[in-house]
């Protein structure tokens, strides 16, 4: 099983997220799970493509992992 270094669940607007009347932002916590030896938490993003929310903030997340990554030799290895 592979780690995951982010988590984006799109299509978090609207009625989709009716799932036990709980909201995608509290779902999406039940998804992180952090990788041995890299120093990075992994981020749990939800987002939705078609209205733009939450977009800026995943791309923040895959920045940040590549600039940590590469400061601690973790992506090169």
């Amino acid at each position: 099983m592979e780690l995951a270094d982010a988590v984006a669940i799109n299509k978090a607007d609207g009625a989709i997220w009716s799932l036990r009347n709980e909201p995608a932002p509290r779902r999406k916590t039940h998804c992180t799970i952090s990788p041995p030896g890299v120093g990075w938490t992994p981020c749990a993003l939800t987002c939705s493509a078609q209205t733009g929310k939450g977009i800026a903030e995943l791309w923040n997340c895959v920045l940040e992992h590549d600039g940590l990554t590469k400061a601690n030799g973790w992506f090169s290895a």
